[in-house]
């Protein structure tokens, strides 16, 4: 099985939604579901997320599982790091225009309110987590696969 992390926007539901007999789109909500959590709870919230995720992983059903690719699930599936691809928005030299899109669909879907909650303070570290091993970078209308 293959688990994708992507970040929002970039095609995880319309992919499983194509293809829903290999794909399975794991979603936690979980900029909704920690509002009000202490960390402790928060702690609690992704240690069970990430359990799911490797039931799933062991249960090797589907060929592609996606999930968020916030680094609270990520930094417990370590153990599952080779078979996870990163997926992100195209940051190379950060041009503005492809970032613009992007933020623009963003808005689209979940509203201004949401962006600016969740996804803008990222924005600034989207270059630095790029350069992560095996990140895929999503572009407006191609995939540039990074070994």
């Amino acid at each position: 099985m293959q688990i994708i992390a992507a970040y929002p926007c970039l095609g995880k539901t319309t992919i499983y939604q194509l293809n829903k007999d290999k794909c399975f789109d794991r979603e936690f909500c979980e900029s909704r579901s920690t509002l009000g959590m202490t960390p402790e709870q928060q702690d609690r919230f992704f240690d069970n997320c990430a359990e799911i995720v490797r039931v799933q992983y062991e249960a090797n059903y589907h060929k592609v599982l996606f999930i968020t690719e916030d680094e609270r699930l990520l930094s417990r599936l370590e153990d599952l790091k080779k078979d996870i691809i990163l997926v992100f928005p195209a940051v190379d030299n950060l041009n503005p225009s492809i970032i613009r899109d992007y933020i623009d669909r963003v808005i689209e879907r979940s509203g201004e309110a949401w962006f600016k909650r969740v996804l803008e303070p990222e924005i600034p570290t989207l270059q630095e987590r790029s350069e992560l091993p095996r990140p895929i970078e999503v572009g407006a209308s191609c995939f540039n696969h990074h070994s």
